[in-house]
């Protein structure tokens, strides 16, 4: 079992009960939130699993992450184009001993909003030249979030061209990205 999930930086840590919805100020006062969240430094993640304390940093970009609902994985989204995991495959799910489970491929985009974009642009879906620019796409998030029927799911979050979004659903044991949870223009 996942023990004290935190997220920290060189001046803040902040605990994060594994819970629904996702609290960061739950456990902290409101000024150590704000410190943490407008700090320019790079941001990393710790839990305790099996009597141990794993860590997850990159020396050159910021991540964060959260359990998957099932709490057998961790999901982390690896921030900027100089990290270990660049985009458009800048999302990783660990095993609870910090060993890579599934290293995400960017798929097919399958929104509305996203597809008109991408025939607007001619461009390629995925349009994976796009992320050689800072902002043009990536894996931006993820997360528990309901779907329609009120069920609990993963849910990764997709950005394009620096102002399109989906969400979608993500199965943590099979890496699979499913169904558009939600999309539109940032």
């Amino acid at each position: 079992m996942i023990n004290n999930f935190k997220t920290f930086n060189n001046d803040v840590i902040i605990p994060i009960d594994i819970e629904y919805p996702i609290d960061l100020g739950k456990n902290v006062e409101e000024h150590m939130v704000l410190q943490y969240l407008n700090s320019p430094q790079i941001r990393g993640l710790s839990w305790e699993y099996d009597n141990r304390v794993y860590y997850i940093k990159d020396e050159k970009a910021s991540v964060q992450g959260f359990p998957s609902i099932d709490l057998l994985h961790i999901v982390v989204i690896y921030n900027g184009t100089g990290s270990k995991y660049p985009p458009p495959n800048n999302a990783v799910i660990y095993n609870l001993d910090a060993t890579v489970h599934k290293e995400l491929q960017m798929p097919e985009l399958i929104s509305e909003h996203i597809v008109n974009r991408l025939t607007f642009d001619k461009a390629d879906n995925p349009p994976l030249p796009a992320a050689k620019f800072e902002g043009g796409l990536y894996f931006a998030g993820f997360g528990w979030r309901k779907d329609q029927a009120g069920e609990l799911v993963n849910s990764i979050s997709i950005i394009y061209d620096q102002e399109w979004y989906e969400v979608r659903l993500l199965d943590s044991n099979t890496g699979q990205i499913g169904k558009c949870l939600i999309s539109g223009m940032i």
